[in-house]
């Protein structure tokens, strides 16, 4: 964009620096997105696995309040608890 600033965009009017700025605007707000996500992925991240630990304890817990639940069941929510994490 600078090369073309002072290149072809050197005797440019109003409405095309106005454009141009625009699409500067544009792709800057690709690289503010991903820099905030970053910085809320370590939030989520650590939120996440708290909610991955309460659930293995509600699992190890059903043995006594929910016997109907067969170990199968329980297996299968922990092989997923451990996959996603």
């Amino acid at each position: 964009m600078e090369d073309w600033l002072y290149e072809d965009g050197s005797d440019a009017n109003y409405t095309v620096y106005r454009k141009k700025r625009e699409e500067l605007n544009t792709e800057f707000e690709v690289y503010q997105k991903r820099e905030s996500f970053h910085k809320e992925k370590d939030k989520l991240v650590d939120v996440s696995r708290k909610h991955f630990t309460e659930i293995i304890n509600r699992v190890a817990e059903l043995q006594e309040k929910k016997p109907w639940i067969t170990e199968e069941e329980k297996k299968d929510v922990l092989e997923k608890v451990e996959e996603t994490r």
